[in-house]
């Protein structure tokens, strides 16, 4: 994104229009638009950043640059050493843009559906989980929608489970879940109580919870089924 888009972003938010904002600064009111072609002074660039209360980072990168430092390292951790075509393989994101992502080659806010990809494919659910993933990358998780390919299991994993085996796993969650409802003194995201939770928000919590124990049975399989009869 660029440098005028975030700013218009940033006067979108406050309901101005980025010309009345341009001329309040004490600019001509077309001043900004020519900000992508013709860098303004850092003494503009900061006066817009304070107004804002953002940082000149968040300016220019569309989001705080210390974040790409965080987002890139998690989906390290994610990536598992796997190596980048693996990793693109088992996402289904393009092999350039994974290479620019493990990188830190991040110039503006990653697209959501590149996360959610990427969060589907964690071979260690309970080391960091969708919602903790696009809060590090700068949303605010419990507002986004759950993508309906999210309650497909992690495509990465190669022993599949049976029906019952997923029978199984369906009814364990019920009960999970019920339990964690009936128990006033549980918490979970934001120090937020069960009963506090809306439908999504609850719906977030049982995706999470059902790929993790998708994972786990799948992975109890592998290490307890000879290799003989492993499907690889």
């Amino acid at each position: 994104m660029s440098l005028v888009k975030n700013i218009k972003s940033l006067c979108d938010l406050k309901n101005i229009r980025l010309e009345h904002f341009s001329k309040e600064m004490g600019w001509g009111e077309n001043s900004i638009y020519r900000w992508d072609k013709n860098s303004p002074s850092i003494e503009k660039l900061q006066k817009v950043a304070e107004y804002f209360k953002v940082t000149n980072d968040f300016l220019i990168y569309g989001y705080h640059y210390d974040l790409i430092i965080d987002i890139t390292s998690e989906i390290n951790s994610i990536r598992h050493g796997r190596s980048y075509e693996q990793f693109a393989e088992d996402t289904g994101i393009d092999i350039e843009e994974i290479n620019n992502l493990c990188n830190g080659y991040i110039y503006e806010l990653i697209p959501i559906e590149t996360l959610e990809k990427i969060a589907a494919s964690n071979p260690i659910p309970d080391r960091i989980d969708r919602i903790e993933l696009l809060r590090i990358a700068g949303y605010d998780a419990r507002k986004i929608p759950i993508p309906k390919w999210a309650n497909i299991p992690p495509i990465h994993t190669s022993s599949s489970l049976s029906p019952k085996e997923e029978r199984d796993i369906a009814r364990d969650l019920e009960k999970i879940l019920a339990n964690l409802e009936n128990d006033n003194g549980m918490s979970f995201y934001d120090g937020e109580p069960m009963d506090g939770m809306d439908e999504e928000d609850k719906e977030l919590l049982r995706i999470s919870l059902l790929t993790s124990m998708q994972i786990a049975k799948q992975m109890a399989k592998k290490k307890f089924t000879p290799k003989k009869y492993r499907k690889e």
